[in-house]
Formats: structure tokens, C-alpha cells, sequence
């Protein structure tokens, strides 16, 4: 039932987006990428997590969710856990979760691993 309600939202926000102009923006991975030099349990939980928050692989970053209202990003982050690993991440405070680049988020996800582990993300159904 899970994966056909996935599927199914997934196939109206391609139709949405289409219908408006718009266009999934699917990018790589920044290059160096903390998730691609991790070891092999860490790099398939972050794996996991790219894909269950964002539908997102590292050749493919899904940036099309990223919003003011609850989480945002890749990662799907909440602003107040952004704000609490932002600048320890060296990324601006004026820079919101759903205004970051890629690079930013990246940052910001590991320095919460660093810091939490992947607690932020347990629930998603990777833990």
C-alpha cells in the first residue's frame, strides 16, 4: 500500500510539474562528497535516507522539494535543526534550509551526522 501511494504521488508531482512548465532538477552529488568516501553501513544508510526523504540518489539530487513550511531539501531538514548545525557547517545564517545550495546541504547533514548521528532521521524507515 506504502509503495503504490509513493508511486502514485510521485507520477501527480511529474504531472503537476509538467503541467506548469517546470521540470524535476535532478543534479549530481557535489564532488568529494562525505557520503561517497563514507564506509560501506554509513554510506548505505545515507543512501537510504537520500531516497526515502527526497527520492534522491547521489547521481540524482531531487531538489524539488524545498520549502518554508517544514522540512526542506535533499535531506529533508527542519529549519531548527538547520539552524542549529548551519554555522558549524560554515554555512551563512542568513542561508534557510530551503534556499541552500547542494553543497550547503551536504554540509549541514553531515555536521548534524557529526553531532546526532542519525537520530534527525530516524523515522524514515531507515533506521
Amino acid at each position: 500500500m506504502r509503495l503504490i501511494f509513493a508511486i502514485s504521488f510521485a507520477l501527480s508531482s511529474l504531472s503537476i510539474a509538467n503541467a506548469v512548465g517546470a521540470s524535476p532538477s535532478h543534479v549530481p552529488a557535489p564532488k568529494g562528497n562525505f557520503i561517497a568516501k563514507a564506509p560501506k553501513a554509513v554510506r548505505e544508510m545515507w543512501l537510504c535516507i537520500l531516497w526515502n526523504e527526497s527520492r534522491s540518489t547521489l547521481r540524482a539530487l531531487n531538489l524539488m522539494d524545498n520549502n518554508r513550511y517544514g522540512s526542506s531539501g535533499i535531506f529533508q531538514i527542519e529549519q531548527g535543526t538547520w539552524q542549529a548545525h548551519q554555522l558549524n557547517a560554515h554555512v551563512p545564517y542568513r542561508v534557510h534550509v530551503w534556499q541552500a545550495s547542494v553543497s550547503q546541504q551536504f554540509a549541514v547533514a553531515r555536521s548534524i551526522w557529526l553531532s546526532d548521528g542519525f537520530n534527525p532521521w530516524r523515522g524514515d524507515g531507515c533506521l
